[in-house]
């Protein structure tokens, strides 16, 4: 069921979703087939995008072994192409077919809990470390881009985790998030509120600076692919007559087609990044000075891979680390707090 609201800060934490709840037992990754007949949902790996009509000419492409994140392979059949996210079939001509082999969050291996968040994940399956279908992905009214986990967000689960991190209290203090929500919460986030939690790395690190440019482009590609991949299944969760357009659990049958992985109505409607330095690092050469707020539609990285009907915000850093003015911290989460207000969302009770 659907419930639709505008949140102003003012939502209450009682009877909301706990991470804590008892849910019916997680689908074990490794045999679970997709909730969308069309589409095969694998356990996440460095998986590349490619248009359906061309062949890619890359090497074929090693998967990762159920949700654990080891390594594996794929069935034969299955290339890799240019970006992680989507993988493309093909036959035995090397011609593509029609189907799309869309991937899930990335979740960390154990004994890490990390994961990303566009979709809300149930007591059981974030417990269990394998992707969530409980929960329908839904097109975000701001999804947040952190730099990479901490090891203590990669330990718990939680983004912003550690103690010294004032994320949590910038949420509150803009209206974002209810006054009592904290870091373990954020499990509830996409459902609730509809707001959606990555980061540019997906390796534990607390210093940011020991990531040399090698590696950022690394990440840089890594992350399109992984945004690409969530305007997937947005797409196919929203589509008409499927399970997620109904508000139930994800277990319908649905045609993606590349024409809803770039429309704007599956995108978030705004994109913020958590700190200067990873949004600067997706330029070419990185850029030297990054304005914090809304960013002008026409100077974002090139290769950015959501339509420009999402805007793109950078945030001060609130990490422990940064040293930052109060009033800097503070007044553009404030902003960014004020323009979400104006974007409604539809609550969704799993039944």
């Amino acid at each position: 069921m659907f419930e639709q609201f505008t949140y102003h800060g003012a939502l209450s934490k009682a009877g909301t979703m706990s991470t804590r709840e008892t849910h019916p037992a997680a689908v074990n990754a490794a045999t679970a087939s997709s909730p969308f007949p069309s589409i095969s949902i694998l356990p996440f790996g460095r998986i590349r995008k490619s248009a359906r009509t061309r062949t890619p000419k890359t090497a074929p492409a090693a998967s990762l072994d159920s949700q654990s994140g080891e390594q594996g392979s794929f069935s034969a059949g299955t290339k890799r192409t240019p970006r992680a996210g989507l993988l493309v079939n093909v036959d035995t001509n090397g011609s593509a077919t029609s189907q799309d082999v869309i991937c899930p969050p990335f979740i960390a291996t154990a004994p890490g809990k990390w994961r990303e968040k566009y979709a809300s994940v149930c007591a059981a399956c974030f417990e269990a470390r394998v992707h969530c279908t409980h929960h329908p992905e839904r097109r975000l009214r701001l999804l947040f881009i952190g730099h990479n986990p901490s090891e203590h967000a990669w330990a718990s689960g939680n983004f912003y985790s550690n103690p010294t991190n004032r994320m949590w209290k910038l949420l509150r203090l803009g209206g974002i998030i209810p006054d009592e929500w904290g870091p373990e919460d954020n499990n509830n986030m996409p459902s609730m509120l509809g707001v959606g939690l990555t980061d540019l790395g997906t390796e534990p690190g607390n210093d940011a600076n020991s990531y040399k440019r090698a590696k950022m482009r690394e990440w840089r590609s890594d992350l399109y692919g992984r945004l690409e991949a969530h305007l997937a299944r947005v797409a196919a969760c929203s589509a008409p007559g499927s399970a997620g357009d109904q508000g139930a659990e994800v277990t319908g049958g649905v045609e993606c087609g590349p024409g809803q992985r770039t429309e704007g109505r599956h995108s978030p409607a705004v994109v913020a990044f958590t700190g200067k330095r990873q949004y600067g690092q997706l330029f070419q050469p990185p850029l030297k000075r990054v304005t914090t707020g809304l960013q002008p539609p026409d100077s974002l990285p090139p290769g950015w891979p959501l339509p420009t009907s999402t805007e793109v915000w950078v945030l001060p850093s609130t990490s422990g680390r940064a040293v930052i003015p109060p009033g800097e911290l503070e007044g553009v989460y404030i902003a960014l707090g004020k323009r979400i207000s104006y974007e409604t969302w539809e609550r969704v009770t799993v039944q």
